[in-house]
């Protein structure tokens, strides 16, 4: 076994800001790629973003802690039916596009890399992933829900193959998105299913290893909550052991070295998607990702109805909000209605309706 004394502090360096780096890296950046992640996100954003807002129809589908809610209006002294409902809906809008932003960047955007990858060897759900998923047709969600127990490859997101490797990534969106459950289910994924991943790989594409990558698309090494580098600790109790803590640190390897396990975060993530078998190469790509999808913002919102959408949910809301109906007269002790003024009996309507279905 491996020691681990040590690893967490070996792999978890900091990235400080460095203007003139970030300078040559926009000199790197591609005008042709930027464009073309800039147009496939737009038709992302005009389509599903207006639908997404215009999908939360009734007061409780802006259901959130009544708690915390109460304690942010509060703070922010929302004092308007407009204002509360604006902080609703602005907060719905992010929490639902940390999601699906997520699964659209996986789809739209990674099949922009890696550079210079022809047709057909871009960055895509793996072929064995895809059978697997098929083989469920036709069973009920409770059948299937059962089989996926068995899953040889649910925690493989994406694939490609590069030089004489295939490379199998799994994508979590930030820095504290695994939690311990799934650091558990991660671990015993790889520990169990990494020799029928290579088994496959070397079958189907010749190759002569993997890498399993866990990859973070932002945030950096020091910023995690570490649970990516609990997997990888775990594994150096599984047969797994370092490649090399200086020169590769936190890189895994079976005893062969046909199959490594490593993490890739924020700017290695994107380095790595735009050239897995140099990253060092492509740090810049992370660049070209947010050019794009500022681009993609600029032309979506020129052309598309995202504010009306926006708009029409803010009446709604306020409408429904100004609708609930507290005890009147003596139903409603006097000590409230003296201790409370309209702001806060507005936030505690708000607050009352994460309580009950309906509206």
């Amino acid at each position: 076994m491996t020691s681990t004394r040590g690893f967490y502090k070996a792999i978890k360096s900091p990235r400080p800001y460095d203007a003139a780096e970030v300078a040559r890296w926009f000199q790197s950046v591609s005008m042709e790629r930027v464009n073309a992640i800039g147009t496939a996100m737009e038709k992302y954003i005009s389509i599903n973003l207006p639908q997404s807002v215009r999908s939360k129809s009734r007061l409780s589908d802006y259901r959130t802690s009544p708690y915390v809610l109460m304690a942010t209006a509060g703070a922010l002294r929302l004092e308007d039916l407009r204002e509360l409902s604006k902080f609703l809906v602005d907060i719905k809008l992010y929490m639902g596009l940390e999601t699906s932003f997520g699964k659209s960047i996986e789809k739209v955007v990674m099949g922009q890399y890696p550079e210079g990858s022809c047709l057909g060897n871009q960055w895509q759900e793996p072929t064995e992933k895809v059978e697997e998923f098929a083989a469920l047709a036709g069973l009920s969600n409770e059948e299937k829900s059962a089989r996926r127990v068995d899953s040889v490859w649910r925690e493989i997101d994406s694939s490609c193959v590069a030089g004489n490797r295939r490379h199998l990534l799994t994508i979590k969106s930030g820095t504290s998105t695994i939690n311990d459950t799934q650091v558990g289910g991660m671990y015993t994924a790889i520990r169990d299913n990494h020799k029928e991943w290579l088994r496959t790989s070397v079958e189907r594409f010749e190759v002569h290893g993997i890498d399993v990558v866990i990859g973070l698309t932002y945030g950096t090494d020091s910023a995690t909550n570490n649970k990516e580098n609990q997997i990888l600790a775990k594994l150096m109790s599984a047969g797994f052991k370092e490649m090399d803590r200086l020169t590769h640190p936190g890189v895994l390897t079976n005893e062969e070295g046909t199959v490594r396990v490593y993490r890739a975060i924020g700017i290695d993530y994107w380095a790595y998607v735009a050239n897995p078998a140099n990253p060092a190469e492509t740090e810049h790509a992370f660049l070209e990702v947010l050019l794009g999808l500022a681009v993609a913002l600029r032309r979506a919102h020129e052309k598309s109805d995202i504010g009306a959408a926006l708009n029409e949910r803010l009446d709604l809301l306020s409408s429904a909000i100004s609708d609930l109906k507290f005890p009147e007269g003596d139903d409603l002790p006097r000590w409230i209605t003296a201790d409370l003024g309209m702001s806060e009996l507005t936030w505690l309507a708000a607050a009352i309706s994460a309580f009950f279905d309906g509206r």
